[in-house]
C-alpha cells in the first residue's frame, strides 16, 4: 500500500489496548494515515485520558486486566454522550 505521508490530520484516535505490541501496530498503521493517535493500556487511563481530551474515535480492547472494555463503556456512557459500535462478545 501507498500512504501520503503530506496529509493533514483527519481525526483525533484514543487506543486502548493493554498489549504494547497491539498499540504499537494500529498506531504506526494510523498515524501514516495522517490521524493523531493516543494510546492507553488500561481501561482507567482510558477514562482519564478521554476527559482531558475528547477522541474522535475510541478503539477499545474488551479483554483487559482490571477494567475491560464494557466497563469502559459503561463508565464513559454514564459520564460522557457517546455513540457506542462494539464488534465481538464476551466470550469470543
Amino acid at each position: 500500500m501507498n500512504y501520503n505521508h503530506s496529509l493533514e490530520i483527519t481525526g483525533n484516535i484514543l487506543l486502548v489496548d493493554d498489549l504494547p505490541e497491539n498499540l504499537q501496530l494500529l498506531s504506526d498503521l494510523l498515524v501514516t494515515l495522517g490521524y493523531s493517535v493516543r494510546s492507553v493500556t488500561s481501561g482507567r487511563m482510558a477514562l482519564k485520558t478521554a476527559k482531558v481530551k475528547r477522541p474522535d474515535l475510541i478503539l477499545l480492547d474488551i479483554k483487559m486486566p482490571e477494567m475491560d472494555g464494557y466497563q469502559v463503556c459503561q463508565a464513559l456512557k454514564d459520564d460522557l454522550d457517546w455513540l457506542f459500535w462494539v464488534h465481538g462478545d464476551k466470550h469470543s
